[in-house]
């Protein structure tokens, strides 16, 4: 066993042999694990008795905060946009190249011109449009996937 020295917030300042007043007892593997994110220049967390750091916990969604009490796992929201542009929306459907042959193909298939022009010429898509929404449902996709779809096209520029 070895013992941390840790602030309030979790945070491991020392990894002890021995164990003072101020320690908290951990396994040998918990320790070592903080121990290697130390070496690597990370500051390891103890948190409900596992090893994190708060970039790890932000890969994975989280942000831990302090509450004034005690140290909390949250999620951080995920901002879906509202809009993206033309180019946005294509480079995010060529990710998927299935996705983009479904939209090509019912943009071809649907015979209106106002479909085909939009899709060829609009500057911007916005989520609650029309025609976007008709497209949706048409494709049958789910709200998730458009969701997943809109943060991905975000992310081009």
């Amino acid at each position: 066993m070895k013992h941390l020295i840790i602030s309030a917030r979790g945070r491991i300042f020392r990894i002890l042999d021995e164990a003072n007043d101020r320690t908290t007892e951990v396994t040998d593997a918990i320790a070592a694990e903080a121990q290697t994110l130390t070496d690597n220049g990370d500051f390891p967390i103890l948190f409900e008795g596992s090893i994190t750091t708060r970039k790890a916990e932000r890969e994975n969604g989280y942000r831990l905060r302090w509450d004034g009490t005690e140290l909390v796992r949250t999620i951080i929201p995920v901002y879906v946009p509202n809009e993206v542009t033309n180019f946005q929306i294509k480079q995010a459907l060529n990710v998927t190249p299935t996705d983009r042959a479904q939209v090509d193909a019912f943009v071809a298939g649907s015979g209106d011109q106002n479909i085909i022009d939009g899709w060829e010429h609009a500057s911007t898509f916005k989520r609650d449009n029309a025609l976007f929404i008709g497209a949706v449902a048409y494709l049958e996709w789910t709200q998730e996937k458009v969701d997943n779809l809109l943060i991905l096209a975000a992310t081009f520029k």
